[in-house]
């Protein structure tokens, strides 16, 4: 049983370090290059990305500390997979919009590029949803 917790320990000792304010930071993630989010809680500020997010069950938590970068592809990827989830859970009936205009296809990939001009050419990220009715 010791043996366990000591390795415990280095483990959680080797995921964060102290700056010179006080703040913990976790380590992993140092810049906001590759970063899908950041965490502003006081305990272990920093950068994250899928991996530490999906470590940490941030979302799970649905943590008030997290702030999203929604115009980095892992949330538009994301969005169009609950989306495409939950047309085929309803049978393929419904539809899929895109900042309110419906489209047709249910091709993950077009779908994708559909969000990729959208986000290039609004410069911020998409609403992707599904709907079960057409809405004009």
């Amino acid at each position: 049983m010791r043996h366990t917790k000591k390795t415990i320990r280095k483990t959680k000792s080797k995921e964060y370090t102290k700056s010179s304010r006080g703040n913990t930071w976790m380590n992993g993630q140092s810049n906001e290059q590759n970063a899908i989010a950041f965490c502003h809680n006081p305990q272990h500020v920093g950068y994250l990305n899928a991996n530490i997010m999906k470590a940490h069950k941030c979302l799970e938590k649905q943590c008030k500390y997290l702030n999203k970068y929604e115009e980095r592809p892992y949330w538009i990827q994301r969005s169009i997979k609950q989306a495409l989830k939950k047309f085929h859970k309803n049978n393929d009936i419904g539809y899929i919009y895109i900042n309110n205009q419906i489209h047709f296809t249910v091709d993950y990939d077009k779908l994708y590029s559909i969000c990729q001009d959208e986000l290039n050419k609004n410069k911020k990220a998409p609403i992707i949803e599904y709907r079960k009715n057409m809405e004009i």
